[in-house]
């Protein structure tokens, strides 16, 4: 197969993968001793990134996804919001650890400190559609080649 163009040893990849994942979802595609999830089935096409997702503390849930890293990271984040959103968060706003001593609060005026309020809040989390992800509980690997595809497939 090493002989055959790049973009051919990619489509093959991408079918074989995609009939083992459609013929068996629930263990089709795997990393390690994980499942591996499909962000978007219609979006089987390695031209502009493979991408896998790794999310959780103990990195317990795998995305695969398609696309310029920030697309497919927006296609994995909307997929989390269904399959588990549990990985999602929100800012809090209203946290008390962020006081601050009494001689800058009286010089800031009310712009500055919900800006302050805002960037305390918002640090260590990345913004998606689907909603806030902690920052150092998700990572991603990206798929190099056909073969890196190739050894998601779980194999007899």
């Amino acid at each position: 197969m090493s002989k055959l163009p790049l973009e051919i040893r990619w489509h093959l990849a991408e079918r074989r993968a995609q009939r083992i994942y459609e013929n068996d979802p629930a263990s089709g595609l795997r990393y390690g001793p994980h499942k591996i999830s499909i962000a978007d089935d219609n979006r089987w096409n390695c031209e502009r990134g493979v991408w896998l997702f790794h999310f959780g503390a103990y990195a317990t849930a795998h995305v695969l996804a398609y696309g310029r890293l920030e697309d497919a990271l927006e296609d994995a984040a909307a997929w989390l919001k269904e399959h588990a959103p549990g990985h999602l968060t929100e800012p809090d706003y209203n946290d008390p650890t962020m006081l601050l001593e009494p001689e800058i609060e009286g010089e800031l005026d009310a712009d500055k400190r919900q800006e302050l309020i805002r960037e305390h809040a918002e640090a260590d989390l990345t913004y998606t559609e689907s909603g806030w992800l902690v920052s150092y509980e998700w990572t991603y690997t990206e798929l190099h080649s056909p073969d890196d595809l190739l050894a998601l497939v779980r194999r007899e």
